[in-house]
């Protein structure tokens, strides 16, 4: 089981795994809501 913390801050997209810390300055290109945290699980 794979898990994400997305945080949103300002332009910046965090996507924190397991695996290490991803910076997107895109936010096109992955569609978050307006939430502070997501906490995304994938099987």
């Amino acid at each position: 089981m794979l898990y994400f913390i997305i945080e949103q801050f300002n332009d910046n997209i965090n996507i924190r795994s397991e695996i290490g810390l991803l910076v997107l300055r895109d936010v096109e290109k992955i569609k978050v809501p307006l939430l502070h945290r997501i906490f995304v699980r994938s099987v």
